[in-house]
């Protein structure tokens, strides 16, 4: 059976959680819009390629060569607050696009 397109709109929240023990770990994306929130689950390199290709969009976007470097701050990195409502959607990610509408000046997340 086909599975039905969703549309969350409008991200609000974006977040990257690695869940469990260093060595067996799991990785997921929760994104949160206007219409609901999804879990993607997905391996660690798929969600690093996604965290580098986001990186390049916006330092393109931006005019600079480089963006922000990761993990060269003096501060140690809090972590997000903890998801609240149970996602309506959860799935492991088979295949991932990413894109930039220029007329929105949005990104899409294809899945």
């Amino acid at each position: 059976m086909a599975e039905t397109p969703r549309n969350f709109g409008a991200v609000e929240r974006l977040q990257a959680d690695a869940i469990g023990p260093p060595g067996r770990r799991t990785f997921r994306l929760v994104v949160s819009g206007n219409e609901g929130t999804a879990a993607l689950w997905m391996d660690k390199e798929e969600l690093q390629a996604l965290g580098v290709a986001t990186e390049q969009f916006l330092a393109r976007l931006s005019g600079r060569l480089q963006w922000k470097t990761y993990g060269t701050s003096e501060e140690p990195y809090e972590g997000a607050e903890e998801l609240t409502e149970d996602p309506q959607v959860e799935f492991k990610v088979g295949q991932l696009s990413l894109g930039y509408e220029s007329e929105t000046s949005m990104f899409v997340l294809m899945i």
